[in-house]
């Protein structure tokens, strides 16, 4: 493939926020932006803003990418040594990255691998509070998380549906977060008791086990030194643990609960407090790092070094480039790291990060469940599986 044209736009994003649009070659791409972000995150776009992004693109960069010839993966480089990410931020640099992956063949997974015959496990989220909604009777945990234990990702993805549909009846609330989940006045035990029954009866009705994960988003409860639930238990009281207590409160969850998946259980800096996590809970559940790892391969090198996690989000315009974010995968593979490839909050139509978790065999996808920023990537990736099968 040869770049005969190089066009951005600026668009918004699903929480109404300014993202860019990269066209290369007619092959448009784009990459929206996290309300719950980590301090250790690559700049999304400079002070100057998306529309000064655009500009420079149209007027100067687009110029020297001309004429460049890309035929695999490995030749994103080329636009990387091109593009200055201090000047133009890194979200440009991964929708444009993404731009090239769908001009060099149109199913991107296959640019990543050809030979990928693995559909990941799905993460929905069903039930949301925290940052993701800022109510004083949402729960305080940021996500509640559906997942389908099926052979069938297109079964799995119709489980989530219908729990989701069931979740929506019972509460009988249109109140909802940023990514479409259901936002009840309850604490976080009471969802989980009444996600328990919600699992049971599609269980029932479709022979679908489900299982249940929770997306703390700690960082957003610490408070100097103590981790603030503003609505703890049923008598709706606030409530400060410390980290001993924090430690304990989640483990707990994992236990009375069955808990399978907890994400970001500590404050973004504290690896030990996940370390000490992850051995509590003996395998029961996997302990994952989003804000604390933040695609990141010096920090993922930590996590592992200091035992703190069995798996790891994945988030391209996190670390901000496509090359960088592979490093990060095959580092956390070594080592028998689970992938995790998730959206954002914000999130566009691009479809581009499920070929890459399809690509890159992601364990696990984390793309919501019901909104159709969500959906658009779900359904590319029900549309791999079925192709996959007629092939």
């Amino acid at each position: 493939m040869i770049i005969k044209e190089v066009k951005a736009k600026s668009i918004l994003d699903s929480n109404g926020n300014e993202c860019i649009e990269v066209s290369i070659n007619k092959n448009v791409a784009s990459i929206g932006y996290g309300v719950s972000r980590s301090s250790k995150e690559a700049i999304a776009y400079p002070k100057q803003g998306v529309g000064f992004v655009v500009n420079k693109i149209n007027n100067e960069l687009s110029l020297k990418l001309k004429g460049l010839k890309l035929e695999c993966f490995d030749d994103l480089e080329l636009i990387e040594e091109r593009f200055d990410t201090e000047l133009l931020g890194h979200s440009a640099l991964v929708a444009m990255e993404m731009a090239v992956l769908k001009s060099i063949n149109t199913e991107v997974w296959r640019v990543v691998n050809k030979n990928a015959f693995k559909l990941p496990i799905q993460l929905g989220n069903c039930i949301g509070g925290g940052v993701h909604i800022k109510a004083q009777d949402a729960p305080d945990i940021q996500e509640f998380l559906l997942i389908p234990r099926t052979d069938s990702f297109e079964e799995g993805f119709y489980a989530n549906l219908r729990a989701y549909k069931l979740i929506g009846d019972r509460l009988k609330t249109e109140r909802k977060d940023i990514e479409n989940a259901y936002v009840p006045r309850m604490s976080c035990v009471e969802v989980l008791e009444f996600l328990n029954d919600i699992i049971s009866k599609v269980d029932s009705e479709l022979g679908v086990k489900i299982e249940i994960g929770i997306d703390v988003a700690a960082s957003q409860l610490y408070k100097k030194g103590n981790y603030i639930y503003k609505n703890f238990s049923k008598d709706k009281k606030e409530k400060s643990l410390g980290v001993y207590e924090q430690l304990h409160f989640l483990a707990s969850l994992v236990n009375d609960f069955n808990v399978k998946y907890i994400e970001d259980p500590f404050e973004e800096n504290d690896f030990e407090s996940f370390s000490k996590l992850k051995k509590m809970v003996k395998g029961k559940c996997l302990v994952t790092g989003d804000d604390l790892t933040s695609t990141n391969p010096f920090l993922i090198k930590k996590a592992i070094q200091n035992d703190s996690i069995n798996a790891v989000i994945i988030k391209p315009n996190q670390i901000g480039s496509l090359l960088t974010m592979r490093e990060s995968i095959l580092i956390s593979k070594d080592n028998n790291i689970k992938i995790v490839f998730s959206h954002r909050s914000g999130e566009t139509l691009d479809n581009t990060i499920a070929d890459l978790a399809f690509g890159f065999k992601s364990d696990y996808v984390k793309f919501g469940i019901m909104g159709r920023e969500r959906v658009v990537k779900l359904k590319e990736l029900v549309n791999i599986e079925k192709g996959l099968i007629l092939s």
